[in-house]
């Protein structure tokens, strides 16, 4: 998938455990704003003119309204912001700047109703005392791009690059093979594998195209596996899908290989058949 697509501002994977000079993130998941202290909550009642509400509540659409005035952007800076993966707070996210902060709150969904995700991409890096969720006991990412969009909206473009005239168990085929990959055990983003995975369901739509191909033959995707690829002095994490017949029961392989030394990954080799 290209960037006009998304919007801009331990697993199977043992061998796959970061073994970079500092920690990388590649990860999908959902952004929500957290008050830090009653302090901070008060300051934001205040200045949005609105009832007393809890951190619960708190209310995208008045955040967006109330930091999109730049003398506003203090507040961002004393919010607690948290990447929640699959339901569980997982990452909290410090932005470098007021300019990264700005895309921190455009990137905040503001219909509930939608399946809405951010992706995080960039290194951790150690919080120092005093800091908002400087106490949570969370890893702290340092982002270098931050990635929001619809669920639905991202499945209109895969579809349009992966099929012509794409049928309902097309888009249903493409949902699953992307929450398969994005959802999978313990995926926060942070290992080899994980960032792999995540990389190729947003940026890689072959994965899309051969999974409807292999729906319309029989076959279903039933798990995905990223193991190291040796013999590089890069990190080449290779990932393979696995599709059984309905009819047989055999299993079929394909593998791509993926780059991830560096923040951003990228491919190395496409989609092939393997044989196992």
């Amino acid at each position: 998938m290209g960037e006009t697509e998304l919007r801009k501002y331990g697993s199977d994977c043992p061998s796959c455990g970061n073994q970079h000079e500092a920690s990388l993130v590649y990860a999908i998941g959902r952004l929500t704003p957290q008050f830090p202290s009653l302090g901070v909550e008060k300051e934001f009642q205040q200045l949005i003119s609105s009832p007393a509400m809890s951190e619960r509540a708190l209310d995208n659409s008045a955040l967006q309204t109330a930091m999109s005035e730049a003398e506003n952007i203090y507040l961002a800076r004393h919010m607690c912001w948290i990447l929640r993966v699959q339901q569980v707070d997982s990452l909290a996210v410090v932005p470098r700047n007021d300019d990264d902060l700005s895309a921190v709150v455009r990137s905040l969904p503001v219909n509930s109703q939608t399946e809405n995700f951010q992706v995080i991409v960039g290194r951790i890096v150690t919080t120092p005392p005093g800091r908002p969720c400087s106490g949570s006991g969370l890893l702290t990412v340092e982002p270098d791009q931050i990635l929001s969009f619809e669920l639905s909206d991202f499945l209109d473009a895969v579809l349009r690059e992966a099929v012509d005239d794409p049928s309902k168990r097309d888009r249903e085929a493409a949902r699953e093979a992307f929450l398969r990959m994005a959802h999978k055990a313990d995926n926060q983003g942070l290992s080899d594998g994980h960032r792999a995975l995540n990389y190729l369901a947003l940026r890689y739509s072959d994965v899309y195209r051969l999974v409807i191909e292999k729906l319309k033959a029989g076959q279903h995707l039933v798990s995905t596996e990223a193991r190291h690829a040796h013999g590089s002095t890069r990190l080449i994490v290779a990932v393979s899908f696995h599709f059984r017949d309905e009819h047989s029961g055999l299993f079929d392989t394909h593998r791509c290989t993926v780059d991830v030394t560096e923040v951003f990954p990228f491919l190395v080799s496409g989609l092939t058949r393997v044989y196992e």
